[in-house]
C-alpha cells in the first residue's frame, strides 16, 4: 500500500490505539490551531484537528474537523477513513444509551411496566459504510479500509459481505493476521469450517496466539 504523510495518524477500528504523551498533545493542537487561524481553507489541518479529537475521544468535535477537511477536499481518502470510524464510535455511544434506557409500558390497567424484553436491533452504520465505500472507491488498495467494512458488515450480521471484505483484505496484503483471523470466526459461524481452520492456522503463523484455541476447539476433530 501506497505511505502517505498522514498515514500514521489514521484511525482504525480494531487497530492498535494511539497514545501520545500531553505535550505532543498541546503541540500538534498549537500548532494545527496557529494554522488554522493564519490558513482557514486548510483541509490538511482540519484533518489533523479531527485526528487530535479523536485520540482524545472527542469524537463530536472530530467529526465535525473531518466534515470540514472533506468539504474543502471531496478526495481526501484519509478523512474519510477517520470520520468512519469516528461515526462508528459515535453510533456506538448512542446506541448503548438507547439499549440502557427503560422500555416503558402502558398496560390495560394504566399500570406501567418496564420489564418487557426490548427488541434486538443494531446501530445505524450506514454513513460509517458509505464512508468506506468511498475511501475504497479514491484507493483500492487499503486493506484496513476493507478489514474495518468486513468488520462493520459483521456487526450489522451481513457475514457473507464480511468475507468478502476480510478476502479482499488478505489479497492486498498476505500478512494481514486479523483479517485471517476475522474470517475464519464468520466462517465457522456460517459452517465453514473447513477453510476456517486454513485461515486459523495462517492467523496463528502470523502471530495471533487466540487462533490456536480456536484450532484445538473446531479443528482436532
Amino acid at each position: 500500500m501506497k505511505r502517505r504523510d498522514n498515514q500514521n495518524f489514521s484511525l482504525g477500528i480494531s487497530s492498535q490505539h494511539h497514545s501520545l504523551k500531553e505535550n505532543d498533545i498541546q503541540f500538534l493542537s498549537g500548532k494545527a490551531d496557529s494554522v488554522l487561524y493564519y490558513d482557514p481553507f486548510n483541509w490538511q489541518n482540519y484533518f489533523w484537528m479531527g485526528t487530535i479529537n479523536a485520540m482524545l475521544m472527542n469524537y463530536g468535535e472530530a467529526k465535525i474537523s473531518f466534515d470540514r477537511a472533506i468539504e474543502l477536499n471531496p478526495n481526501y481518502t484519509e478523512a474519510y477513513f477517520n470520520r468512519a470510524n469516528v461515526n462508528f464510535e459515535l453510533a456506538e455511544h448512542q446506541f448503548s444509551i438507547e439499549e440502557s434506557t427503560p422500555q416503558i409500558t402502558i398496560s390495560m390497567g394504566g399500570a406501567t411496566n418496564t420489564t418487557a424484553e426490548p427488541e434486538k436491533r443494531i446501530p445505524d452504520f450506514s454513513g460509517v459504510l458509505k464512508d468506506y465505500d468511498r475511501v475504497v472507491q479514491l484507493d483500492y488498495n487499503m486493506s484496513f479500509a476493507y478489514y474495518n467494512r468486513g468488520n462493520i458488515k459483521n456487526r450489522t450480521r451481513d457475514f457473507e459481505g464480511a468475507v468478502q471484505d476480510y478476502t479482499i483484505a488478505v489479497a492486498i496484503d498476505p500478512n494481514f493476521a486479523e483479517a485471517f483471523y476475522n474470517r475464519a470466526i464468520t466462517l465457522i459461524y456460517l459452517k465453514n469450517t473447513k477453510d476456517a481452520c486454513l485461515d486459523l492456522s495462517r492467523a496463528g503463523e502470523l502471530g495471533v496466539q487466540e487462533a490456536y484455541s480456536v484450532i484445538k476447539r473446531y479443528c482436532n476433530k
